[in-house]
């Protein structure tokens, strides 16, 4: 037997990210989550070329580390409640997409990084990821 649960959404192919602003959901502002490495290449001008064309405001959480600790990861988690975005745009690969997930549930009042290792049960998706 063979199961797969995919998201809601998958845009694929050439031109693919003309539907980001569309996928963003009507958010006035997003965390867009990436590494210098990535940023370096230059494969974040377009995706943050289309949020602006969209009109959404952006801020770049690019200081994610590879690997983080969990104290790494909670300083990531703080910073972006900080930012008071209603999604969540990640440009990356393991890491970069972890972190964004990981931002993602654990920006709930009280929901700590360390207590979702004890109880993953205390996160709740609270903020759409692309």
């Amino acid at each position: 037997m063979f199961t797969c649960k995919m998201p809601g959404t998958v845009c694929a192919g050439e031109n693919a990210l003309n539907a980001l602003g569309t996928l963003c959901g009507g958010a006035r502002k997003a965390a867009v989550f990436s590494d210098r490495g990535i940023q370096a290449s230059g494969a974040l001008a377009l995706p943050l070329k289309k949020l602006e064309e969209a009109g959404i405001d952006y801020t770049l959480l690019c200081d994610l580390p590879a690997e983080p600790t969990c104290d790494q990861a909670q300083t990531v988690v703080d910073a972006f409640r900080a930012v008071d975005a209603q999604v969540i745009v990640a440009v990356g690969g393991g890491s970069v997409m972890d972190i964004a997930k990981l931002c993602s549930i654990a920006s709930g009042e009280g929901v700590t990084v360390r207590a979702l290792l004890e109880d993953p049960g205390k996160g709740r998706k609270a903020v759409r990821t692309v």
